[in-house]
C-alpha cells in the first residue's frame, strides 16, 4: 500500500507526507504539488498512524478546494470509500455545522440564518441610517468604513463583549462602538450570524465546551498563510493547543490577503504556541518555466526578513518576460494587440488565441482592449460577471429556503415577497416589516396576525389579492416545515418550491430573453442540492 500512494511523489513531497512530527508546517511554493502532498498525508495518517477517518478534520478556504481534495482521496490508490468519513470543509462550513449541532451551548437558535455579504451591507447600512437620525454628526463617517472596521475587529478576534471591554471607553471609537452594538442587535433580532460571527461563535463554543473535540486526533489546514487571528484561535481550540496533531500547509510568499485580515505572522506565532513545530519544504515547481521562476525568486528575495529558500524546476527556460510601459491607456491596448499578433505569427501554431489571457485590475479597463482587438480582428471573450450563487434566479430560490427556515430574515423576505408578484407595494412591505419589529414577531407570525386579527389587518390595509397571495405563502411555508420534519432531501424540497410558485412561468414572462439560461441555472442548483443530499447521507 505504501508504494501505491508514495511512488508518484518527489522526495520533497515524500518527506512532507511521511514526516513524523505531530505538529508540522509544510511550506509549499506555487506549483509544487501542495494539494497532492496534503491529501497523501491524510491517507498516510490513516494507513500508518492508525487514525480513523472520523478522527481527522481537514479545513480549507474554499468549497472548490475541499471538493478537489475529497475527489483525490476517494481514489483507490489513496483511501477509496474511507474518504467519505473524513470531516472536511471550509472554516465557515465547519463552524456552521458545529454551532447547529450545539446551538444551545453556543447561545443561538438552531435555525439561525447566515448573512452573506449583501445582507451584511444592507443591514449595516440600515442600522447606520437609524443611528444617524439620532446622531447627525455620524453622517461625516462613511458606513462602509465603519462596517469594514467591525469586520476587521471580528477577524482580529474581538466579539462585541471583548471589543467593548478593550475599546468601548475610547471616545475616538464612539461611532464604531455604537454601530457594532446596533449591528449585532439587528443580526440577533433577525436570527442571523454573519461570516465573521461563525468563526467567533465557533471559537467560543470550543473554548467553553472543549470536550467537543475529544473525537478529533489530527487537524490539517490548507492555505495557512491566509488565516486571520480569529481563525488561528479557532485552530488552537480545535487542537487543544497542541494536544491534538496539527499539519498546516501554506506559503508566506503567497500571503496577499493582509487587507482581509490575513496574518502571515501566524507561521511564526505557531512556533511559540506549539513547541516542537517542525518545517518541511516543497521546493520543486511543476507549473512554471525557468524564466518565470527566476523572476519570481528575484522578487520575493527583496524581503529581508524572508527565510532563505528557493524554488527550482526541471521545465524549459521558456520565453523571456517582457515589461512594457506606454504613454497612454489607448496605446497600451494597441501594444498588447500587436504583441498578441507577433506571438501568434512567430510560434507558428504552438500558441493560439485561446492560449492567451489578458488580466485586468478592474472590469472597466477592458474597454480600450475590446476596441483594439476588434480593429486588429483578434477574437476574444470578456470573462467576467456574477458568481453562480450571485445570479438573480439562484438568489431568489435560496432566499425562499432562507426565509422558510429562518422567518426573521428581513433580507430574504424583501427578496421573495414579490417573486412572483403578489400585489404588494413597497409601502405594504415596509408596514409588514415594521409591525413585525414593533411586536417582536417573525414574518409569518405577523402575516398570520394580519390575516386573522382585525387590529393588525386595519394597520396593514392590504388588498384582497395580496391577502390571498400571503395565505398561499403561509401554506407553502407550512408545507416546507412538514417536509423538513420528514427529512425529505433538499433537492426535492427545492423542486417543490419552484413548482409551487411557478417560477419557470415567472421567468419566461418577465425575462424572455434570458429565460433559457436562467432555467438552466435553476436546473444546476437542483443538481447541486442533490449532490449535497448524497454527501449528507454519507456524512450521517
Amino acid at each position: 500500500m505504501i508504494d501505491s500512494y508514495l511512488d508518484k511523489l518527489d522526495p520533497y513531497q515524500v518527506r512532507a507526507v511521511t514526516h513524523p512530527s505531530n505538529v508540522l508546517q509544510i511550506c509549499a511554493g506555487p506549483g509544487s504539488g501542495k494539494t497532492r502532498a496534503l491529501t497523501t498525508r491524510v491517507a498516510h495518517l490513516i494507513h500508518e498512524h492508525n487514525i480513523k477517518p472520523t478522527e481527522l478534520l481537514v479545513v480549507t478556504f474554499t468549497n472548490k478546494a475541499a471538493n478537489e481534495m475529497k475527489e483525490r482521496l476517494l481514489k483507490p490508490t489513496l483511501l477509496g470509500r474511507q474518504a467519505v468519513y473524513i470531516r472536511m470543509g471550509t472554516f465557515h462550513s465547519v463552524c456552521s455545522r458545529l454551532i447547529r449541532a450545539n446551538a444551545e451551548a453556543a447561545g443561538v437558535n438552531r435555525n439561525f440564518g447566515i448573512a452573506d455579504g449583501n445582507t451584511m451591507q444592507r443591514l449595516g447600512t440600515l442600522v447606520f441610517k437609524e443611528l444617524c437620525a439620532v446622531h447627525p454628526d455620524m453622517l461625516r463617517t462613511k458606513p462602509g468604513f465603519l462596517l469594514g472596521s467591525i469586520s476587521k475587529m471580528k477577524n482580529d478576534g474581538y466579539n462585541l463583549i471583548e471589543y467593548l471591554d478593550k475599546f468601548g471607553q475610547d471616545r475616538e471609537n464612539l461611532y464604531l462602538t455604537m454601530l457594532y452594538q446596533a449591528y449585532t442587535d439587528r443580526l440577533k433580532s433577525e436570527n442571523l450570524l454573519d461570516f465573521d460571527d461563525l468563526i467567533l461563535v465557533g471559537r467560543d463554543l470550543l473554548k467553553n465546551e472543549p470536550s467537543l473535540t475529544d473525537n478529533i486526533k489530527h487537524v490539517l489546514v490548507d492555505e495557512f498563510q491566509d488565516t486571520s487571528t480569529s481563525q488561528y484561535q479557532l485552530i488552537q481550540y480545535l487542537t487543544k493547543n497542541g494536544e491534538k496533531g496539527l499539519t498546516v500547509v501554506g506559503d508566506p510568499d503567497q500571503s496577499i490577503y493582509g487587507w482581509r485580515s490575513a496574518r502571515v505572522e501566524n507561521f511564526e506565532i505557531m512556533f511559540q504556541d506549539y513547541p516542537g513545530t517542525q518545517v518541511t519544504y516543497l521546493s520543486k515547481n511543476y507549473r512554471s518555466t525557468k524564466n518565470i521562476l527566476a523572476s519570481a525568486n528575484h522578487v520575493v528575495k527583496q524581503d529581508s526578513n524572508r527565510p532563505d529558500r528557493e524554488l527550482f524546476t526541471d521545465n524549459d527556460n521558456g520565453a523571456l518576460i517582457s515589461l512594457m510601459q506606454t504613454n497612454s491607456d489607448v496605446l497600451e491596448a494597441e501594444t498588447v494587440a500587436t504583441e498578441i499578433e507577433r506571438i501568434i505569427k512567430y510560434t507558428k501554431g504552438l500558441v493560439n488565441y485561446k492560449g492567451i489571457a489578458v488580466l485586468f485590475r478592474m472590469n472597466y479597463l477592458t474597454f480600450n482592449f475590446e476596441q483594439a482587438f476588434t480593429r486588429a480582428k483578434i477574437p476574444f471573450v470578456v470573462v467576467s460577471g456574477l458568481r453562480f450563487l450571485d445570479r438573480m434566479e439562484i438568489k431568489d430560490l435560496v432566499a425562499y429556503m432562507q426565509l422558510f427556515f429562518n422567518p426573521k430574515d428581513s433580507t430574504a423576505f424583501e427578496r421573495i415577497i414579490n417573486v412572483p408578484r403578489r400585489g404588494l407595494g413597497q409601502v405594504s412591505v415596509s408596514t409588514i416589516q415594521k409591525l413585525a419589529r414593533d411586536n417582536s414577531f417573525d414574518h409569518f407570525e405577523i402575516i398570520h396576525k394580519i390575516l386573522t386579527d382585525p387590529s393588525f389587518s386595519s394597520q396593514a390595509r392590504l388588498a384582497t389579492r395580496a391577502q390571498v397571495s400571503l395565505r398561499k405563502l403561509v401554506d407553502m411555508r407550512n408545507e416546507f416545515m412538514e417536509m423538513v420534519q420528514q427529512e425529505l432531501p433538499i433537492h426535492k424540497i427545492l423542486d417543490h418550491i419552484i413548482r409551487k410558485i411557478d417560477y419557470e412561468g415567472y421567468i419566461r414572462t418577465f425575462y424572455q430573453k434570458d429565460a433559457e439560461v436562467k432555467m438552466a441555472n435553476v436546473g444546476e442548483l437542483i443538481s447541486y442540492a442533490k449532490r449535497t443530499d448524497e454527501e449528507n447521507v454519507l456524512d450521517k
